[in-house]
This record gives structure tokens, C-alpha cells and sequence, in this order.
């Protein structure tokens, strides 16, 4: 049976707008497991980006319990959230947010100086990464030097200097043009297989068929669930009609 790496128990999430309660998440119970690359899909307003905040120490619920890699982070503190960021866990978003005076080098490795790590060690896996990603020729460049596609697969060489159990993802490829996108989910799929395991929210089917496992969030529920093989190349024709048919019995 697979490792439980995220759980949530009751999870609610509301927000206060004017003198209105707006209940975003409503009494969630969700599993999220080591080694799977999660997609969390839902229609705009539908809760996705909320919860994967209240997965990943980005947010407090409002109610309810989150435990993250065996931590209750349900009501902790940002000194205690940023422990965990720095050591367990990553972020790719939609914007990129890289810093606009550190080289792509210096981002990528911005975080694991800041951890206080062996500096000559981090030097060669950073150039390994960057080697990887196909930015070593590029990496003394600055973000605005360089095309977004380029910046993004910086910000996953970010996101993965510290070895994190668990890489988030907010629409990572949003922002990104068709083929630009892809390269960018050839590298996600690829540290999947790695054994690296993700939880990234998106809207796109293209995105959501490197998943193995769909959760259809509606009207802040989890509304269905859709169980996919590991990706391969040869069956994206049946995985995109497979999700294709889940979206459309969701009324996507």
C-alpha cells in the first residue's frame, strides 16, 4: 500500500468578504500519496488553488486538520511553516518569481545556501541540475536575459536544489506558450519517474495527462477521483480520452 504523504481530516477553508462568509473548502477528506504525481483539476472558483495553499503550509484552514509529511500544520506558525519549506517541500508557480538581481545560478541556489548547506556540494549538484534543465550555458544570465520558458525550468531547478519530498505546483505552465509548456511538464514527468513525488493544480488537460491521479475538486468538495497507469508515451491517446470523458461527466 502506498505511503500517505499529505492527509486531511474535515478540512475547511472560508474567507470573509464584506460581511459575507465565503465557504471556499468545505469538509474535505483527502489522501495524497508518495511517489504519485497528483493533478488537482476544477472549474475557476471551484477551491483548487486554496487547497493545495492548505495542503502545503501556504494557508491555514479555517477548520479541520492537515498533516504534511507527518507534521500537523493545521495551526502552525510561519517559523514552523518555513522549516518545512526549506527542508521538505518546494513551490513552482504560474508566476515565476525569480529574483530579478541574482543570476539563474544564484536562484538556483539561493535556497540551499540559505539551509546552510555545504557549499562546495551544492555548487556540483546546482551544475548538475542546470545541465539537466539545459541552462548550464545560460547561467550566469539574469531572469529578464533569458525567455519565460527558461525562467520556469529555473524556478524547478529552485524548487528541487533542496531534494524536497514534495514539489507543489500552482499552474506552472499558465504562462507559458504550447511548446515551452512542454518542456516544462518533460521535466515534471521526468522527476516523477525519478520517484519524486507532486501535487500540481492546473485547468489544462495537456498538464493533467502527466498525472496518474486526478482529483476533481467542485464548489469546494471533492467531487471524483480518477486513478491513472504511470505515464508512458504510448498511451496518451487513451489517457486524454479517459480524462476527457471524467471532465465531461464532472460538467467541466
Amino acid at each position: 500500500m502506498s505511503e500517505v504523504l499529505i492527509k486531511t481530516e474535515g478540512l475547511c477553508k472560508s474567507f470573509i468578504i464584506g460581511k459575507t462568509g465565503v465557504h471556499v473548502l468545505k469538509n474535505l477528506d483527502i489522501e495524497i500519496y508518495k511517489e504519485d504525481f497528483t493533478v488537482i483539476m476544477g472549474s475557476s472558483g471551484s477551491g483548487k488553488s486554496t487547497l493545495l495553499y492548505s495542503l502545503s503550509t501556504m494557508d491555514n484552514p479555517t477548520s479541520g486538520k492537515v498533516t504534511l509529511l507527518g507534521h500537523d500544520i493545521s495551526k502552525i506558525n510561519e517559523e514552523e511553516a518555513s522549516k518545512i519549506r526549506n527542508k521538505d517541500i518546494s513551490f513552482i508557480f504560474q508566476g515565476i518569481n525569480l529574483l530579478p538581481d541574482l543570476t539563474i545560478y544564484e536562484n538556483i541556489t539561493y535556497a540551499a545556501f540559505i539551509d546552510k548547506k555545504n557549499k562546495e556540494k551544492i555548487q556540483i549538484i546546482a551544475n548538475e541540475i542546470l545541465k539537466e534543465l539545459g541552462l548550464y550555458d545560460d547561467k550566469e544570465k539574469y531572469p529578464a536575459e533569458i525567455s519565460g520558458g527558461m525562467q520556469q525550468r529555473a524556478a524547478i531547478g529552485r524548487a528541487i536544489i533542496n531534494n524536497p519530498k514534495v514539489i507543489f505546483g500552482d499552474e506552472p505552465t499558465g504562462a507559458l506558450n504550447s511548446s515551452m509548456g512542454e518542456k516544462v511538464l518533460d521535466i515534471l514527468t521526468d522527476l516523477n519517474k525519478k520517484r519524486q513525488s507532486i501535487v500540481m493544480v492546473t485547468h489544462d488537460i495537456k498538464s493533467a495527462l502527466r498525472g496518474n491521479r486526478i482529483l476533481y475538486i467542485n464548489d469546494g468538495k471533492i467531487d471524483g477521483e480518477l486513478n491513472l497507469e504511470k505515464y508512458s508515451d504510448e498511451d496518451v491517446k487513451m489517457r486524454k480520452e479517459k480524462i476527457k470523458r471524467f471532465l465531461e461527466e464532472k460538467s467541466w
